[in-house]
C-alpha cells in the first residue's frame, strides 16, 4: 500500500465533468501547491490536471498516486479557483478543459498509444482466413506506426477497439504509451558568478572574464561572448578551477517594440479634473460602470493613465480592455511610456512563449498593469 503525505482534488485536461482525487507521495510532498500542474494516470493514459485544493481521504485505498508536479510555483492564484468552477458550472463543461482554456497554450502534457505492426501481423496480411477488419487494419500500418485515435474500419460493423484488442492478443500488433510534453516552457539564460578571482594559472583570456565578473557582477554567458569569442570554453575551465559558478535563471521574452521614451503626467484640464474627482471618489467601493464620452484628442487615455497612478498607489491593479488588437500598440505605448515595464499585455498575436511569459509575470505580481484585447 502507497503511503502518502496529503491528499489533492486535481481537475484533469479531459472531456470528463467533476473533479478526482489524487495521493501525494512523501518526496513531492511541499511542492503539490494549489495553481500548479501535475502529472497523473487517468485509465490507462497519463494527462496533465490542475490542483484545486486539499482534500482529507484518509482509509481510501483505491487512490492513485501523483507521478510528477510540474511546476516550482502556481500558473493561477487561488481566488481564481471559485470563478473557474463557476464557469464550469454555468456552462456545464469540464473544469480541467475550462482551466487549460484560460491559461496559455502548449502547457498540457498528455499521452497517447502508439501501434506497431508485428512480425506475425505482416504473415497474417496474406493469410487468406485473416478476417476482413484484421486485414484492413494491418494495411493501414503497413506504411508505419500509427496513433491509435488514426485508425478507422470504415465499412465494417466492428469498432476498432474490439478488433485492436483480439490482433493483440494474437501477437499480431504492439502498442506502447507515448508521451506528448507541452510545447511551451520557461525560456532560461546561462549566468556566470565570480567566486573566487585569486586563481592561478592566469591567462590573459581569464584575466578578460574576470575583470568583466568583477566589475559588472554578475553576467549572462551570452554577453562574456561578446568580450571574448571563446568564453564558453574559458568559463568551463575556470569552473573547474572553483574561480566562477554558472547558474540558469529566467528571462522573458519580449512582446514590445522599441524602446518608449518615458513621459510626464500634463496639467489636467477642468473637465478631466471634475471627471477623476467624480470616478476617483467610486474607487474601492465595489463595481461601477463609467461611460466617457469625447472626440479624439480629447483627453481621455490621460484620464485613464491618472486613474491608473491612483488605483497603483494604493496597492490595487489595472487592466485594460481595448476593443481591437490593432489599437494594443499605441494603448501599450502610452502605458509603457508613464509606468515603465509594470505592464503586461495579453493578445491572440503574441508567440505562445511570450503569451506564457506575460502570464507569469502577472501571477508572480511583477505586472499590476494588464493590457489586453
Amino acid at each position: 500500500m502507497i503511503s502518502f503525505s496529503s491528499y489533492i482534488d486535481v481537475a484533469v485536461t479531459l472531456p470528463v465533468l467533476g473533479t478526482y482525487t489524487y495521493g501525494v507521495p512523501p518526496d513531492l510532498d511541499g511542492r503539490a501547491c494549489q495553481g500548479c500542474r501535475v502529472l497523473v494516470s487517468f485509465g490507462h493514459r497519463r494527462v496533465t490536471g490542475y490542483i484545486l485544493g486539499i482534500v482529507d481521504q484518509r482509509g481510501h485505498d483505491e487512490i492513485k498516486p501523483v507521478l510528477d508536479v510540474m511546476d516550482d510555483s502556481p500558473l493561477f492564484p487561488r481566488e481564481m479557483i471559485p470563478f473557474f468552477r463557476w464557469i464550469a458550472d454555468y456552462y456545464l463543461h469540464p473544469i480541467g478543459q475550462v482551466i487549460k482554456t484560460a491559461l496559455p497554450t502548449g502547457l498540457s502534457t498528455s499521452e497517447y498509444t502508439r501501434i506497431t505492426i508485428a512480425d506475425a501481423g505482416l504473415a497474417a496480411q496474406t493469410d487468406p482466413d485473416t478476417p476482413a477488419p484484421m486485414r484492413a487494419i494491418l494495411k493501414q500500418l503497413q506504411s508505419g506506426p500509427m496513433r491509435r485515435h488514426l485508425i478507422k474500419l470504415s465499412g465494417h460493423r466492428q469498432r476498432p477497439e474490439t478488433v485492436l484488442k483480439k490482433m493483440k492478443s494474437k501477437g499480431w500488433i504492439t502498442t506502447h504509451q507515448q508521451v506528448i510534453t507541452g510545447r511551451t516552457r520557461s525560456k532560461t539564460e546561462r549566468v556566470v558568478r565570480l567566486i573566487q578571482p585569486g586563481i592561478t594559472p592566469m591567462t590573459d583570456p581569464r584575466k578578460k572574464v574576470i575583470a568583466a565578473l568583477a566589475d559588472q557582477g554578475d553576467l549572462p554567458l551570452a554577453d562574456l561572448k561578446q568580450i571574448i569569442s571563446t568564453a564558453a570554453a574559458i568559463v568551463r575551465g575556470l569552473v573547474k578551477a572553483g574561480a566562477v559558478a554558472v547558474y540558469e535563471r529566467p528571462v522573458y521574452r519580449d512582446p514590445f517594440g522599441d524602446a518608449v521614451r518615458p513621459d510626464q503626467p500634463p496639467v489636467l484640464t477642468g473637465d478631466q479634473q471634475a471627471v477623476l474627482k467624480e470616478i476617483t471618489s467610486a474607487l474601492g467601493k465595489g463595481f461601477r460602470p463609467f461611460l466617457l464620452a469625447g472626440v479624439t484628442g480629447s483627453g481621455k487615455t490621460e484620464i485613464y493613465l491618472t486613474l491608473a497612478r491612483k488605483v497603483l498607489r494604493k496597492g490595487g491593479q489595472v487592466l485594460v480592455l481595448v476593443p481591437e488588437i490593432a489599437l494594443i500598440s499605441q494603448t501599450e505605448r502610452r502605458f509603457r511610456a508613464r509606468f515603465g515595464d509594470r505592464g503586461a499585455v495579453l493578445h491572440s498575436s503574441l508567440s505562445s512563449g511570450e503569451r506564457y511569459d506575460q502570464w507569469r509575470r502577472i501571477v508572480d505580481g511583477k505586472t499590476p498593469i494588464v493590457i489586453g484585447a
